[in-house]
């Protein structure tokens, strides 16, 4: 079910759609109703179990200037669950205005989660919560045709493997004054830096990967350590940056490799072995083995 707004259309009850597979709203053009906008003072839940398929909440058209207001008691919600699944909250075609004052949140637990993207010039406020993520990939706020991103609320992004807060183009302005927290990265880091340290992967005790690609051949992904512990510190500026600010991600390079290293060395069982360099080839590994005292 597709609604078609031309001029204002309010929101103001309850909503559940299960199994949608194609946008629910959509803003379109019309000279005779002025510009397109939602209201929403409702509450409104939306899952879907596409596989593959890219889906929107809300869409505006690339020749509409519209707008979507989330007032305080709104709600707006949509959970995905196909298969490599994208899942947009709100998707601007064209110029488009944003803000939210309640809560919108957007899903995909196994594809991509977007909250606003924008084609076109763009104006997003956000003095709620917004929470985007909880699969792969998460991107709160994507702008690629420039505009303002201001927030005095919450702006909360998880990703397994990707994970973006904001990403404004060259043109596009900042400004927070609430909290913006990126999970995920963290546990990113830690499996592309473990999978840095291994080179090899051994079946039964037979070698039968020995360089990148042929690790990838045999259908051995990149290392994701979703149980790995993150722990976050809110409120704890840096001490040695303009802003206070950190990373979202780096920090979980620094003790992967040596962490993989060490255990390596205590499976050979000697204190005498080190192993101070990656990738831990086959080749590293049987050397130092040869070199224990076990």
């Amino acid at each position: 079910m597709t609604i078609f707004i031309t001029g204002t259309y309010t929101v103001d009850a309850a909503t559940t759609i299960n199994d949608f597979d194609e946008t629910t709203f959509e803003l379109q053009a019309d000279p005779d109703a002025g510009d397109p906008a939602l209201d929403n003072f409702g509450e409104v839940f939306l899952t879907s179990a596409s596989a593959g398929k890219t889906l929107a909440m809300i869409e505006v058209d690339p020749d509409a200037y519209g707008s979507v207001f989330n007032e305080e008691s709104g709600v707006l919600s949509f959970a995905a669950t196909g298969v490599g699944e994208q899942a947009f909250g709100v998707r601007y075609g064209g110029r488009a205005s944003f803000a939210n004052l309640g809560e919108f949140a957007v899903s995909s637990a196994r594809g991509e989660a977007v909250g606003v993207f924008a084609k076109g010039q763009a104006i997003v406020a956000n003095t709620g919560e917004m929470t985007i993520g909880g699969g792969p990939s998460a991107t709160g706020v994507l702008m690629r045709g420039g505009g303002d991103f201001s927030s005095s609320g919450e702006l909360r992004v998880s990703g397994s493997q990707t994970a973006v807060g904001v990403e404004l183009d060259a043109y596009g302005s900042f400004s927070n004054a609430g909290v913006i927290r990126v999970d995920g990265r963290h546990q990113g880091a830690v499996g592309v830096q473990v999978d840095s340290g291994l080179d090899f992967f051994v079946n039964n005790g037979s070698l039968i990967a020995t360089s990148k690609q042929s690790f990838a051949s045999v259908g051995i992904a990149i290392h994701n350590p979703g149980d790995a512990n993150v722990l976050v510190l809110e409120n704890h500026p840096s001490p040695v940056t303009p802003l206070g600010a950190k990373g979202a991600g780096e920090i979980g390079i620094l003790g992967s490799a040596p962490a993989i290293a060490n255990a390596v060395v205590a499976a050979i069982g000697s204190a005498s072995v080190e192993l101070n360099e990656i990738p831990l080839t086959a080749e590293l590994v049987a050397r130092a083995a040869e070199h224990s005292d076990r």
